[in-house]
This record gives structure tokens, sequence and C-alpha cells, in this order.
């Protein structure tokens, strides 16, 4: 491994500024200042966001590029879109009339993120009982692309990034596609997991210009973890505004301190793993399929297990992803 310092540092609540890393394979190694600048300019290489990524200061200065009114289709807010609470493992209820153990795409959702997102006990965003095997920043919208194994027939016109090959295999064109969620000045990011609330054809306010179908949760158009509403401080029935990201545009932040789906569609990339195992690492496996970065040999390595040790605790990207190394 090699382990380059980028001059950036973290703001870490309750402690001292951190310094934020990028490791990389060998394959890949370059200088800080030529990998940066040379990964930036070729692959849209980004750090995550400074200290406000994190902060209720956030201004429409910080959000990513294309979040801005008036934005590609995808990318177009929908506002003051009332919001619901619903958690991984949550039993039927009249106001929840499908039981959350499975997802519309994962029929052992339950098991596949490590338990019930209990939202009642808590250790910061995440659930007090264990760690998710899965970030516990997801939501749920009113559309779901497949339908008793196939393709919606309106998938491939009303999807901004349909990838036909992808479907045809299979895969969902929605499960692990981000969205920026805002409430006020505060804005975090999840992964699309499930399907609801109630609906799950209404393409055209999902996709289109209509608002939310009435229904008996105030209207409710999405539903949000508790991570996101504890990071957003929002009620358990609220109203927010959402927009749809691309992977590259989300940046650092709690939403990525845990394994996240690769978002499927035009554009995304294969995830493989790097030459050491990823069971081993704690490290987020790195996207591949990109031109070599230059070579250069004067490049210290350090092996995984120093590295781990000497940075217990700080914040680091890896491919195009920031986390921290588990301490221990």
């Amino acid at each position: 491994m090699v382990l380059l310092e980028t001059g950036r540092t973290y703001d870490d609540p309750g402690s001292a500024k951190k310094p934020i890393f990028v490791l990389l394979d060998d394959s890949d190694a370059a200088p800080a200042g030529t990998m940066l600048a040379y990964a930036k300019q070729s692959y849209g290489y980004r750090l995550p966001a400074a200290p406000k990524a994190f902060a209720s200061e956030d201004t429409p200065e910080s959000l990513p590029p294309g979040l801005e009114s008036g934005g590609p289709r995808n990318h177009r807010w929908r506002t003051n879109i009332t919001s619901t609470v619903f958690w991984v493992g949550e039993l039927a209820s009249r106001r929840n009339p499908q039981d959350n153990l499975r997802s519309a795409w994962d029929i052992a959702w339950m098991r596949s993120f490590g338990g019930v997102d209990d939202p009642s006990k808590r250790a910061g965003f995440r659930p007090a009982a264990f760690v998710p095997r899965k970030t516990p920043f997801y939501i749920a919208l009113p559309y779901n692309d497949r339908m008793a194994g196939h393709v919606r027939e309106e998938a491939s016109r009303v999807i901004p990034w349909f990838d036909q090959a992808q479907a045809n295999d299979g895969i969902s064109q929605l499960r692990g596609r981000w969205l920026a969620i805002r409430k006020g000045e505060r804005i975090t990011y999840a992964q699309w997991q499930d399907v609801g609330p109630f609906r799950t054809d209404h393409w055209e306010y999902v996709f289109g210009g209509d608002r939310p179908s009435p229904n008996m949760n105030r209207g409710a158009g999405i539903d949000v973890s508790p991570a996101v509403r504890d990071f957003l401080e929002l009620e358990s029935i609220d109203t927010v505004d959402w927009s749809f990201v691309e992977e590259s545009e989300v940046p650092g932040g709690p939403w990525l301190d845990y394994p996240t789906d690769m978002a499927p569609g035009r554009g995304s990339s294969t995830i493989v793993q790097s030459k050491t195992e990823a069971a081993d690492s704690h490290i987020k496996l790195i996207p591949l399929g990109l031109p070599p970065l230059p070579q250069q040999p004067d490049v210290p390595n350090l092996d995984r297990q120093s590295a781990s040790q000497s940075l217990q605790g700080a914040p680091v990207i890896f491919g195009s992803r920031s986390l921290s190394l588990p301490k221990g």
C-alpha cells in the first residue's frame, strides 16, 4: 500500500483537527501533488468536502455541482416533500402496511444490514446494538423499475441513467442510487434501498414534475432512515427537499463510514477487490477500469498493518471514498 498525505484536515467532533490521507494500491502510486492533480484532471477525483459537510452552517455554495435550481433533470430539487421515518426490520402496522424485513430488491434485507435498525436506541448515526454491514443512511421512493422479475415498460424512458445491459442482467437501476436530502441549511446523503411510501409505480413524481399522491401519512413522498432523521433533526413526519446526485458528487461524511452499494446506471464503475483481500483491509473496494496513474519511484511504501496502526481513527481516501480506519 502507498500512503499519501493530502495537506487537508478534517474536524473530528470533540477532538483536534486530523489530517486526511490517501491510501492507494501500489499499482496506482504517485506523489501526492502529482497524484491529486492528475487524478482530479483526468478522473474527476475529489477530496471530501471540508468540515462544512458536517456543519449546520452549510450554504448553497457548499453543495455539489448540479444541485442548484434549474440543474439537469435528474438533479432537480423536489421541494417541500413530506417525509416519514422507516427502518430495516420494521414490522407492519396501520401506517406501514408492509414490513421491512425485506426490501423491494433484497429478500433478506435485515440480515444483509446486520439486524434491526432500531430508531430509538442509537449510537451516533447507527443502531446501538451492532455495527451495520451497510450504510445506515438510506431512503425509499415510490417507484420500482422491476415488476414480477421484469423491467417496467416505461423504465428505460423515464430513468435518466438507465443502462439496458445492466437491466437485462437483472440489476435494478434504482437500488444504490444516491440522493441529497435537505432540511433548512442542513444536507445529508443517502442511498435508495427500498420502494415506498405506499406506491411502487409513481414515476411521474420520482422522475417527473408531479407531487406525491395523497395518502394517510399526509401525502408522504419519501421514507428516510433513522440516520437521515437524526442528521437532519427531523420529526417522525416532517418536510424535506431532495435531489438525485451522482456517486462522484457525494462528499465525505458519516454516510460513507460504512459499506455502500455501487450506484447502477450509465457511467457506474465496476467494483472489484484490490490486491489485498477486502475482508482483511477494513477499507472500501476501489473502482478500477481507469488508466494507471503515473508511476513514481520515490513514493514511500507502507504495509497495511503499519498504516492502520498509525492512522487509527484518521480519515482516509481510498479510490474516491472517505472513511475512518477502525480501531483495533
